[in-house]
């Protein structure tokens, strides 16, 4: 097959990934695939059991952040279930686990800017123990009265922000 991240997934009927993808190349394989998901159904991965977790948490869980929104924006992710680093040979230093990624039909959210959406998730998470008008200062001048107009509170830290209010936020910036 060669390289996954320079595969041609385009060219791909239908198709479902079922892999152990190598450890640290997980995000790039991730990205990539779901760069190409035109025709993608859906990703069933055995990854590091912290990328796992990353990947399905939710707003205020401290694992929640840019790969947990860029991810459940195109998919629905599931925790399958964990496996024991002493279930292989030989033992890795880290854990694993089995998770599903559905892909979406359509994003989770409509945005008016794809790419500015996730530039503001970026820029928020760069910052992330910082209120979301601190962290975000650099996309507005008047970024409070943004946030506010956006119906949410500027003291709010990033990671208690669903993907539907980081949509709304960056439809107002």
């Amino acid at each position: 097959c060669g390289n996954a991240l320079r595969y041609p997934y385009e060219g791909l009927p239908e198709f479902k990934v079922v892999a152990n993808i190598p450890y640290y190349i997980t995000t790039p394989i991730i990205f990539r695939l779901i760069e190409s998901r035109g025709n993608l159904i859906s990703m069933t991965l055995t990854v590091q059991k912290e990328v796992a977790k990353r990947i399905a948490a939710q707003p205020g869980i401290k694992d929640y952040g840019v790969l947990s929104i860029m991810l459940q924006y195109y998919a629905i992710p599931e925790l399958k279930f964990m496996i024991p680093k002493g279930a292989f040979r030989p033992v890795p230093k880290v854990d694993s686990a089995v998770v599903h990624l559905e892909i979406r039909k359509s994003p989770l959210v409509s945005v008016k800017d794809e790419k500015f959406f996730f530039r503001v998730v970026k820029t928020a998470f760069t910052q992330r123990r910082k209120t979301l008008a601190n962290s975000l200062k650099s996309l507005s001048a008047d970024i409070k009265d943004k946030i506010v107009h956006a119906g949410i509170d500027p003291q709010r830290r990033p990671g208690t922000l669903s993907i539907e209010e980081f949509a709304k936020l960056a439809d107002v910036l």
